[in-house]
C-alpha cells in the first residue's frame, strides 16, 4: 500500500520508498501444470541505493538488500521496480547479484540494475534496407525482433529516408544508434512500459522553468576550453570516385598472370575489355563476370579490392594481348577544414595561433560535401561549450535526459533552452533524495532546437560494405549405422629360405568378426 508524503510548505517531510523484485518462485506441478507465482515482492534495501542515467549510455542502479522476508529468489534477469513517494524512480533488470555475509547467518546482496535497453543490447540484427525511414526500420525491428522481449511499439515517427543500411549482425540497440546518428534531430528511448519510442527531440521538452522562483540549489553554469575546435578533421569512410574508363590494369598479360590490378579498390561490377593478338577490342559480356564468391565465371572482382582475377580455366593473356577495365572506384574520405574566421578569433585572446584542432571518425561519411558539413556543424556546435550544474531536493519533476529545458537566470544573463545530458540520484537523509542535473548550451548560432533541426540536411545515407551470412538450424534427426569386416590374420616369420610369390599371401584368416555400430 502506498501512502502519501507528509509536507511542509511544500516540501516532503518524509520519504516513502519501495523496491519490489519480480517474484518466479516456482509454486509446483499441480492441476493445471507447473507454474509461477508471479508479481513482484517487496524487499528492504538500504540507504545506499544510486542510480544514474546519461545520454548514449545504460542506465545503472545499485542497491544492497538487507532483508529478504519472502525469501524470493534473486536471480539475474529478473525486473525491479524502484518507488519513491508513490511515483516511478527507475525500472529494469537485475544484471549483477553479489552475495555476502554481513554477519554470522544475515544474508546480503549488492545489486545491479540495467534499464530496458537490456532487451535490445542482447539481441541481435542481420537485415539489408533501401530507401525506406528511420520510423519503417525501428517498427520492422520491433514487429521481427523486440516483440519477443515484450518490447512493443511506442511513438514512432519516420524521420530521413535512407539510401541504404546494412545490419551485419549487431545488437539492436547498435543498430538503434546508427540510425540516430544518421538523424541527429531525433531519438530513442525504451520507457518504463517496455515501449520503444523513435520521436524527434523537440518534441521532448519539460513543463518546467528553471528560474528563480524554481525551488533548486548549486547553479553552477561553467565554460570550458573542453572540445572546443577550430581546425577540423574528419576520417570519413570511402566515397565512390568518377567513373574511371579503360584503364590498364597491372600487370600487362604475360603469359603467366591472372591477377591484374587497377588504382583504386572497385565499388561495382567493372567493365573488361580484351583485345586478343591485336585483332580488336571486345567486351566481356557481364554474364562471365562473377564476384570472388561466385564459381563458372571467366573474371572475377570483389567489392573494395583492387584486383581483378582471370579464370584458371580460361586461356591465359600473352604478350601479344591487352587488357583494359572501366569501373568505379573507392577512395577514403579524408577532410581538413579550417574556420579562419574562429582562428583568428582565438589567436587574439590566446596569444598563440588560436588553432584547436581535433579528429571526427565516422564511417558512414561517403561524399566530401558531407564532410564538410559536419565539420562545419562540430566546430560551430562546440564553439560556445557550456554546461550548467544543478541540484534538486525531494522531486525529480518531469525531468530526463534528452529532454529541453527552459532556463531563465538574469543573473547570468541566460535566457534559453538547454539539454538534460545526465541525471544522478542517490538517498543523502532519510529525509530526502538529491538528484544532479547536467544541462548541455547548444551552438552559439541558436539554440538546441534550432540544431538539431539543421543536422537533418547533413546527412541521410547509411551505407556498409559487408557481405550478411545468415545461419539457419537444422532440426532433422540423422540415423547412422555400419557394419565393419575385421579379418585376424596369422603372421608370417622372415626366413632366409622364403622368397616373394604371386600366389603367397601374408599368412591366413583364424578369425573373422562383424562390428555393428
Amino acid at each position: 500500500m502506498l501512502v502519501k508524503s507528509l509536507k511542509v510548505k511544500g516540501l516532503p517531510l518524509s520519504m516513502f520508498r519501495q523496491l519490489l523484485i519480480g517474484n518466479q518462485v516456482a509454486y509446483g506441478d499441480g492441476y493445471y501444470g507447473e507454474g509461477y507465482y508471479g508479481g513482484f515482492s517487496e524487499v528492504k534495501i538500504s540507504d545506499n541505493w544510486k542510480w544514474d542515467k546519461s545520454i548514449n549510455s545504460q542506465k545503472l542502479f545499485s542497491f544492497t538488500i538487507i532483508e529478504n522476508s519472502e525469501n524470493i529468489e534473486i536471480e539475474k534477469g529478473l525486473e525491479v521496480i524502484f518507488i519513491i513517494d508513490g511515483i516511478i524512480s527507475f525500472k529494469g533488470i537485475i544484471n549483477n547479484v553479489s552475495q555476502y555475509e554481513e554477519l554470522p547467518n544475515y544474508l546480503y546482496y549488492d545489486i545491479t540494475c540495467v534499464s530496458f535497453i537490456k532487451l535490445a543490447q542482447k539481441r541481435k540484427i542481420s537485415q539489408v534496407f533501401s530507401n525506406k525511414t528511420a520510423g519503417y526500420i525501428v517498427n520492422w525491428m520491433i514487429t521481427n525482433i523486440l516483440s519477443e522481449e515484450n518490447i512493443t511499439a511506442g511513438t514512432i515517427q519516420d524521420a530521413a529516408t535512407i539510401d541504404t543500411v546494412v545490419f551485419n549482425y549487431c545488437s539492436c540497440e547498435e543498430a538503434l544508434n546508427k540510425i540516430q546518428t544518421s538523424n541527429p534531430g531525433y531519438n530513442w528511448v525504451i520507457d518504463n512500459d517496455k515501449k520503444l519510442h523513435f520521436i524527434a527531440k523537440t518534441t521532448i521538452k519539460s513543463t518546467q522553468i528553471i528560474n528563480n522562483a524554481f525551488y533548486h540549489s548549486g547553479f553552477k553554469p561553467l565554460l570550458t576550453l573542453d572540445e572546443l575546435r577550430t581546425v577540423q578533421y574528419i576520417d570519413g569512410g570511402q566515397g565512390e570516385t568518377s567513373y574511371q574508363v579503360e584503364y590498364n590494369p597491372t600487370p600487362a598479360p604475360d603469359g603467366i598472370s591472372r591477377e591484374f590490378f587497377v588504382k583504386f579498390p572497385i565499388s561495382r561490377q567493372p567493365v573488361i575489355e580484351t583485345n586478343i593478338g591485336g585483332a580488336g577490342w571486345s567486351t566481356i559480356p557481364a554474364t562471365d563476370i562473377g564476384t570472388n564468391y561466385d564459381t563458372g565465371k571467366k573474371w572475377y572482382w570483389s567489392y573494395g579490392s583492387d584486383k581483378i582475377t582471370h579464370d584458371t580455366g580460361e586461356v591465359v593473356l600473352i604478350a601479344a594481348d591487352a587488357i583494359r577495365i572501366s569501373f568505379y572506384g573507392l577512395r577514403d574520405i579524408k577532410l581538413q577544414y579550417e574556420d579562419t574566421t574562429l582562428i583568428s578569433e582565438r589567436a587574439s585572446i590566446d596569444g598563440n595561433s588560436g588553432k584547436y584542432e581535433e579528429v571526427f571518425q565516422n564511417k558512414d561519411i561517403t561524399t566530401y560535401s558531407a564532410a564538410v558539413e559536419y565539420a562545419k556543424g562540430l566546430i560551430s556546435k562546440y564553439n560556445d561549450q557550456r554546461t550548467i550544474d544543478i541540484t534538486l531536493e525531494y522531486s525529480l519533476y518531469d525531468f530526463d535526459i534528452n529532454m529541453l529545458v527552459k532556463v531563465e537566470k538574469p543573473l547570468f544573463d541566460i535566457d534559453d533552452w538547454f539539454l538534460i545530458e545526465s541525471i544522478s540520484a542517490s538517498q543523502q537523509t532519510p529525509e530526502f533524495v538529491t538528484y544532479k542535473i547536467r544541462l548541455l548550451y547548444g551552438d552559439h548560432v541558436g539554440n538546441w532546437e534550432d540544431y538539431f533541426k539543421s543536422l537533418l540536411t547533413q546527412q541521410v545515407d547509411i551505407k556498409e560494405s559487408d557481405i550478411i551470412i545468415k545461419f539457419k538450424s537444422v532440426n532433422n534427426n540423422w540415423d547412422w549405422s555400419s557394419i565393419n569386416r575385421i579379418e585376424v590374420v596369422s603372421v608370417l616369420v622372415p626366413s632366409l629360405t622364403l622368397y616373394p610369390s604371386l600366389t603367397l599371401y601374408p599368412g591366413i584368416i583364424t578369425e573373422l568378426t562383424y562390428k555393428y555400430e
